[in-house]
């Protein structure tokens, strides 16, 4: 078996992976990223390429950034080191080597890789004797064994719109070493997208323009009428919650000034300044448009959903939110995000309504 000497391994050739390779050869080290797919990039491919934070736009940082740019020049940056660095696809970390095997938490010295030739033809074991190993390889989506895991029974086929090569690699390299998992394992990040939606119907590009963000201004219910979580805590987190109700189907409920101020423009950079409901109605998802609340129920009820509980739900809404009577009880809490959406009241229309699901 071949056998090299770097002084950083990386595991995965994504965002993280490629930015800590770029950083680790800039300061003299000898890095070797190990990435199994035949390119670079994982899930930050298929993202809006930002990091939208006040350190990097008080330091003159502007978007969009170019992903594909970026990942060049971060490659070119190792190639060219003087520290010959390199990154190899199509290459495998099958086990990590420790100085005391068995042992949780002893050091580890090396790992056994599985490189196959860039065309193809050949595929070898090397071992990679290292100071350092960086775990970069992503999250574990792509595995329907490791969804129902650690998210809960019957996630294994929630859609996903991210890298389906990220399927727990680095999580099995490490607890096969003794590491332990943290206590959020069941949490994840993602969207909720226009309904009904399967995977094999788009592609990774049409992940963001048909992703919904205006969830905070909206009432969301699920099959049997009801409110279950705040809307105004963002629909990066009652994408979640809907991932838990039955049949895994949601129902945005806005106004005019939502459809108009969060709909039809992007509302961060690079995210798509298309009209999003009108995509989602053109490819055929479940949207519908009307003057009254009435008109707006009557959709729900055909899509299947409890009309008379979602009736009583949004009067129920109108009257704690609107009117500010602390004698109803609703479904779920309203506010703990910021402001809560405003209330539909029949003559203010028009209303529109659109199926989502989790992501």
């Amino acid at each position: 078996m071949e056998t090299i000497e770097v002084d950083v391994l990386i595991c995965g050739g994504g965002m993280s992976g490629m930015s800590c390779a770029n950083h680790a050869t800039g300061a003299g080290a000898k890095v070797l990223v190990a990435e199994k797919q035949g390119h670079v990039g994982g899930s930050s491919a298929y993202s809006a390429g930002m990091l939208e934070h006040r350190v990097m736009l008080n330091a003159g940082i502007r978007y969009p950034i170019k992903i594909p740019d970026l990942y060049r020049l971060h490659a070119k940056r190792i190639k060219e080191s003087s520290t010959r660095s390199k990154v190899w696809i199509n290459t495998k970390v099958i086990k990590l080597l420790q100085q005391e095997p068995g042992v949780p938490g002893s050091r580890i010295t090396s790992a056994i890789l599985e490189h196959t030739s860039p065309d193809g033809t050949q595929t070898k074991l090397v071992q990679v004797n290292t100071r350092w190993v960086v775990l970069a390889t992503g999250g574990f989506q792509g595995s329907s064994e490791l969804k129902a895991r650690y998210l809960s029974p019957g996630q294994d086929n929630l859609f996903m719109r991210s890298n389906s090569g990220s399927v727990g690699d680095s999580l099995r390299l490490a607890t096969s070493i003794g590491a332990n998992t943290s206590r959020g394992m069941a949490t994840y990040y993602g969207h909720l997208l226009a309904a009904p939606l399967r995977q094999e119907d788009v592609s990774p590009k049409e992940y963001l323009p048909l992703a919904q963000f205006q969830s905070r201004r909206c009432l969301l219910l699920n099959e049997r009428g009801k409110r279950f979580a705040d809307e105004t805590t963002g629909d990066e987190i009652i994408n979640q919650h809907l991932a838990k109700q039955d049949n895994r189907r949601g129902f945005l409920i806005f106004n005019e000034e939502t459809r108009l101020k969060y709909t039809t423009k992007a509302l961060f950079p690079n995210s798509g300044d298309i009209n999003r409901v009108e995509k989602a109605r053109q490819r055929g998802y479940n949207v519908a448009q009307s003057q009254s609340l009435e008109g707006i129920l009557q959709a729900l009820g055909q899509w299947g959903v409890d009309i008379a509980q979602a009736r009583q739900t949004i009067e129920q809404y109108n009257r704690r939110v609107g009117l500010g009577d602390r004698s109803i009880i609703l479904d779920a809490s309203v506010g703990r995000g910021g402001e809560p959406p405003k209330p539909l009241i029949e003559g203010d229309g028009p209303f529109c309504a659109m199926e989502v699901q989790p992501s």
